[in-house]
């Protein structure tokens, strides 16, 4: 058995032209959603946040402005989850597609390239790096061992086309007849229906997700 290829990444309107007429012809596509929140949109969120802040703040016994701004950021990345996993707010920044003999990933909005330096999460069986350690009453860093992560650093993200352009596109084969597959198809349907006014995507769908569980309920 042969292995599998990466999908072709997707930067033009007459790439997506060609998908659409690729996937007709088939009669069946595959799609995947990858979604974001972005908190900064959301003004209820926003004050969420700045309340929960409020009392975490207050726990904090570091004067590392570093150890601070990672506290703040793991807060706003929880919420950013929350968001992310939202169908009526949150973002979809790349979506795949897939049918028989081929793939494809079209990223719109994704902030990363290619990876330069890998992100580095320590699980606590270490000492973290300088800049992500407590201190201590007298003021010096402890060299005990804990939890610490170092983001990772990124190349320049390519050339993308908007989700308006993509989704223009694609519409006459998410509404129409052709048979739609997703794991847990529900989510990604409901996440994309924002960019179709609204519009809830017609069936007929499969998802893989619940003939998984039928075959094998312990899956």
């Amino acid at each position: 058995m042969g292995g599998l290829t990466a999908p072709h990444v997707v930067s033009t309107i007459e790439e997506l032209k060609e998908i659409v007429a690729i996937i007709t012809e088939v009669g069946a596509f595959a799609f995947d959603v990858e979604t974001r929140g972005t908190v900064e949109r959301h003004s209820d969120v926003m004050a969420w946040i700045d309340k929960e802040w409020e009392v975490h703040a207050t726990t904090i016994k570091t004067t590392s402005e570093d150890v601070i701004a990672r506290s703040k950021e793991i807060l706003i990345n929880k919420w950013a989850n929350i968001l992310a996993l939202d169908p009526m707010r949150n973002e979809v920044f790349w979506i795949g597609l897939a049918t028989e003999g081929h793939s494809w990933a079209i990223p719109m909005g994704h902030p990363n390239g290619e990876i330069i330096v890998p992100e580095e999460p320590g699980d606590g069986s270490t000492i973290p790096p300088s800049g992500y350690r407590k201190f201590l009453a007298n003021g010096k860093e402890s060299m005990a061992k804990g939890r610490y992560y170092i983001p990772a650093v990124f190349y320049p993200a390519p050339e993308q086309l908007s989700r308006t352009e993509v989704f223009k596109e694609l519409e006459p084969i998410f509404f129409s007849d052709l048979v739609k597959i997703g794991h847990n198809v529900k989510f990604d349907a409901r996440s994309i229906r924002k960019y179709f006014n609204g519009a809830l995507p017609d069936g007929p769908f499969i998802d893989t997700m619940i003939a998984q569980h039928i075959l094998n309920e312990n899956l």
